[in-house]
């Protein structure tokens, strides 16, 4: 989350200064059990979630077995963990927000949700993995098609920030949000289940460097002036 802590001039500074929490995971709940004979599962719910449901969705990667992975979200985060201590295939996690219909691990979203995210610089993600993966944004939009980014997860962080480099795109009429999170790589022998935590998910918009200084600039001038009329005073 964003906390600005600012007196005196607060309105002033915090002037185009944006904050989406995508999700927290502080509400709703689901569970996925994936393996072998279930290599691909998903559900589809409606709710408090931003644009109304949230997916999750999940499918082994490469050779099945038995071992699988147990998806479920409560609590306040999304926790994925594989349930043997041996070796075993990757998993593929998907979520989506503003999703109508699913099939599988597949999501459809519709064009009327026209959600003008405009000002939107960077998803922020809150998390914690035992290994790398690769943490792909799309932005479904029934007027610039799909708008895709691309971060990377590591073991070392617990945050990445995954910014809308370039030109700009429109982002003025999105319809849909859907987060995947694949290459999970999954460590040989290793001797403790492999897992994913999800903290928070959030689209952020900085203030204008300009403007900032601008505000900076007037708080240094009115604590001047105070200072004057105080000495003045004695």
């Amino acid at each position: 989350m964003i906390h600005l802590i600012i007196t005196g001039v607060g309105a002033i500074l915090s002037v185009g200064a944006q904050a989406l929490m995508l999700d927290d995971f502080s509400t709703g709940s689901s569970s996925l059990f994936i393996n072998e004979a279930t290599p691909i599962n998903g559900s589809l719910s409606t709710g408090a979630y931003w644009g109304g449901s949230r997916g999750v969705g999940g499918r082994l990667v490469g050779p099945t077995n038995n071992d699988g992975y147990l998806i479920t979200v409560a609590g306040g985060e999304l926790f994925a963990s594989r349930l043997a201590n041996t070796p075993s295939t990757g998993l593929a996690l998907k979520l989506a927000y503003g999703a109508t219909a699913r099939s599988g691990d597949s999501f459809d979203y519709g064009n009327d949700l026209n959600q003008d995210l405009s000002g939107m610089q960077f998803i922020r993600v809150s998390y914690e993995s035992d290994n790398f993966f690769t943490f792909n944004v799309f932005l479904q939009s029934s007027t610039q098609g799909t708008i895709a980014y691309t971060g990377l997860g590591d073991p070392n962080e617990t945050e990445m920030e995954i910014w809308f480099a370039g030109s700009p795109p429109d982002l003025s009429d999105i319809d849909g949000i859907e987060v995947r999170m694949t290459n999970f790589v999954i460590e040989p022998g290793a001797t403790t289940n492999d897992v994913i935590f999800l903290d928070e998910i959030e689209l952020v918009g900085a203030v204008p460097e300009p403007f900032s200084m601008v505000g900076l600039g007037l708080v240094g001038a009115l604590a001047l002036r105070r200072k004057r009329q105080n000495s003045g005073s004695r």
